[in-house]
This record gives structure tokens, C-alpha cells and sequence, in this order.
């Protein structure tokens, strides 16, 4: 595996399991050497958790890497009426995505409601942070 020191892009190829493939503009990204056990596990580490972490370089070399905490938040509930209204409350100055539109909550707190039925989603974003994301069933 390579991954991109800017965290853009990782890329595997069963050929080359410890060494970097490419000639090019790739040449300084890093390697995770999965034919060792502790590369295998990095390697499992990074696809799962990508981009949401921060590397660890000994030496120019990645060592290991430190996941971000998920975004965290209250609601009270997840399954609402129609035009009923719900308060999420998380950090200050999260962004909440919603139906592609996103929105700085400058005080942490969504008042949110729905006019469609059926399953909507909320997404919370914060540097540094995982992304949460949140199911609301709006039933008529």
C-alpha cells in the first residue's frame, strides 16, 4: 500500500506489497509494508478509518496512525411526523449537511424538521473529526 502524505488518495497493488510501484510525482508518497503482521494491520487500520486520521512518521517513514474521535451529538429521537421538530445538539461550529446543503452551526445546536416521509439523513462535520452521520425516519 501507498498512501498520499496529504491524505488524498491511497492505492494497493497485490505486486508490490512493501515497496512503492511508480516513478512519478508518486514517488514520495509512503509505503505500508503489508507483508509484515504490523503492515497488514496498518494497512486494515487505514482503509477503514481513511481520511479521517493523522499519520505518524518516525523518519520519514509511516509508524502508525491516529484516528480522529467521531463528531458527537444528541437527539432525542430519530423517528418524527411530519413538520415535527427535533433539536440535535453537538459541538460548536460542526457543519451539518442536508440534502447536499451545508450549514455552520455556530452555537452546536439543528433545529430540524421534514415535510417528505420516509428516510432522511444528517451529516455532521468537523475538522479533525469522523464524520457522523444520522438516520431520521419521517413517517406520515
Amino acid at each position: 500500500m501507498i498512501i498520499c502524505p496529504n491524505l488524498t488518495k491511497f492505492e494497493t497493488n497485490s505486486n508490490y506489497r512493501n515497496t512503492n510501484w511508480y516513478d512519478d510525482y508518486r514517488k514520495n508518497w509512503l509505503v505500508v509494508d503489508e507483508t509484515t503482521e504490523e503492515g497488514k494491520v496498518l494497512a486494515r487500520r487505514i482503509r477503514t478509518t481513511f481520511p479521517f486520521f493523522d499519520l505518524v512518521l518516525d523518519d520519514s517513514k509511516l509508524v502508525d496512525i491516529v484516528e480522529w474521535p467521531e463528531v458527537e451529538y444528541t437527539i432525542a429521537k430519530t423517528k418524527l411526523t411530519i413538520n415535527e421538530v427535533i433539536t440535535i445538539t453537538t459541538e460548536p461550529n460542526t457543519i451539518a449537511v442536508i440534502d447536499a446543503q451545508e450549514y455552520q452551526l455556530e452555537d452546536g445546536i439543528l433545529e430540524y424538521s421534514n415535510e417528505n416521509p420516509g428516510k432522511h439523513f444528517v451529516k455532521l462535520k468537523k475538522e479533525k473529526y469522523k464524520d457522523a452521520v444520522i438516520q431520521i425516519e419521517v413517517i406520515a
